[in-house]
């Protein structure tokens, strides 16, 4: 009886590996990405998990809400196991690299059960993360169901693995036998076999799955897998708990206590990258004042005219007159729009000069960092890049923007005049070659015609790529930002 179940339980794991994989929709990363349109196929499949039958359903699996994404954390769930689920509803919210997303379901049915709780971080991608059964009456019949009985082949397998701690009480002689014998096989593989409960546990025990003594086997290679009970019975991990709380206290006389704050995945994000731009990316900085007189009173003058007008209801600020003046400089300096890249697809290094001036903003939100992007902001006018940076400013701190609305950018503005800065210097986010620093706006005394006279002052700098542009051409393109901006009717033209 048992040998004629495992070719129907294999056949059904390779049915459910068909239907539980998931793509983004092209079209849908385009047009609504923060909706992520992820498709799964519609044709429910009943299987069988170590002699248990379930009826039909779909495993649903962690999906890939952005091209960089390798894994994600679970947010709150939008729907509860019986919930009645109609294409387009919102099933979970995800923490990808770049945002909290909401995660759309394409399917219809009956949310049978949650396999990953919210707050469940770093989260492979295609990792099952739910179960969606064809009728209302099928729910309670997952109650017992585990990501593992089909998600990596365990079916066959669980119940020796969970018999092998016993038979270790019988007969301690075969027990010290057995980690000689998994030496052994590990060393002829770099891969360690486990199941994802778990890898899981280990993780929450601070153990590296691969020095566990694996019991159970793989179903096709027959090979050493490790299974939940394994983790659970393995002693050693007991043993080194002291040592890494010992690592971790504070130094003998050190004074005050503190905490260990989790980083979510856009922090991993941000010091991924960063970092990788410190050390591949020669900066160097160019700094420069701008004379802010004639600019303040061409704001107050616009901004007063909107507030007369019934037909206007912008309000200009002084980020939106920066965003506007660099891409025009960008445009009468095209070497500053451009990137270098590694490999063009040709195995070549080049420099990379593009026709479009997207500028991408940063926008400090509770999560981290966010570079929302201005498209096209040489094309647009004033109030346009003003409304527009409202509402991406907006949906950036809510965790609402778009995947493409985040993504690529040509060059970047960093404000942080608001907050009093005089002058800063920032990282060039790759793969940009270039950052506008933009400090605050102070009133400074000067010399002009002989005489003294006060006028509002702003500095700002631009770090740059050197492996892009060199010195000179980041002094000619500050010379026409600050014409722009010291002359800011032409950017009405």
């Amino acid at each position: 009886m048992l040998s004629r179940s495992l070719p129907v339980v294999q056949s059904s794991r390779l049915a459910w590996s068909s239907f539980s994989k998931c793509r983004l929709s092209n079209q849908a990363s385009v047009t609504r990405i923060t909706l992520a349109r992820v498709c799964h196929s519609r044709t429910f499949t009943s299987s069988r998990s170590w002699l248990k039958d379930y009826p039909a359903h779909q495993v649903i699996t962690m999906p890939a809400l952005s091209p960089t994404m390798t894994q994600g954390s679970i947010g709150p769930w939008k729907k509860s196991v019986g919930d009645e689920v109609a294409p387009g509803d919102v099933l979970v919210e995800i923490e990808t690299d770049k945002a909290m997303m909401d995660f759309e379901n394409q399917d219809e049915g009956f949310l049978a059960k949650i396999l990953l709780k919210e707050g469940e971080k770093d989260i492979q991608v295609g990792t099952p993360i739910a179960v969606l059964a064809e009728e209302d009456g099928d729910v309670k019949a997952f109650e017992d169901f585990e990501a593992s009985a089909e998600s990596s082949g365990s079916s066959g397998n669980n119940a020796p693995a969970e018999e092998a701690p016993k038979k270790e009480e019988k007969s301690s002689a075969p027990a010290e036998k057995a980690p000689s014998q998994t030496k052994s096989t590990t060393s002829s593989s770099d891969r360690t076999f486990a199941s994802p409960a778990a890898r899981k546990e280990a993780e929450a025990r601070n153990v590296d799955v691969s020095s566990v003594k694996a019991t159970g086997k793989t179903e096709f290679t027959n090979e050493p897998r490790v299974v939940l009970s394994d983790v659970k019975s393995h002693r050693p991990a007991a043993a080194k708990a002291p040592a890494a709380q010992a690592s971790a206290a504070p130094a003998a006389g050190s004074a005050g206590t503190y905490e260990d704050i989790e980083l979510s995945n856009m922090r991993k994000t941000i010091a991924q990258r960063l970092t990788e731009s410190k050390n591949t990316a020669p900066h160097y900085n160019v700094a420069m004042s701008i004379n802010m007189t004639e600019v303040i009173r061409l704001r107050k003058e616009l901004n007063d005219y909107a507030a007369k007008s019934s037909q206007s209801n912008y309000k200009l600020t002084m980020n939106d007159f920066v965003i506007k003046a660099s891409a025009l400089a960008l445009r009468d300096v095209p070497e500053v729009n451009a990137s270098w890249i590694n490999d063009n697809g040709n195995g070549k290094a080049v420099i990379r000069q593009y026709k479009n001036v997207d500028v991408s903003v940063a926008v400090a939100t509770p999560t981290g960092l966010l570079t929302p992007i201005i498209t096209n902001a040489d094309q647009r006018g004033l109030a346009g890049i003003s409304s527009t940076m409202k509402e991406l400013g907006l949906r950036a701190r809510e965790n609402k923007l778009k995947v493409h609305e985040i993504q690529g950018g040509t060059f970047a503005v960093s404000n942080l005049g608001m907050f009093g800065v005089d002058d800063f210097t920032a990282i060039i986010n790759p793969p940009q070659s270039s950052i506008l620093a933009v400090g605050a706006s102070t009133e400074v005394l000067r010399l002009k015609d002989s005489k003294i006279v006060a006028e509002q002052q702003m500095k700002v700098t631009i770090c740059c790529d050197h492996r892009v542009f060199d010195g000179a051409i980041a002094a000619r393109w500050l010379g026409r930002f600050r014409t722009y901006m010291e002359n800011p009717k032409l950017m009405l033209l």
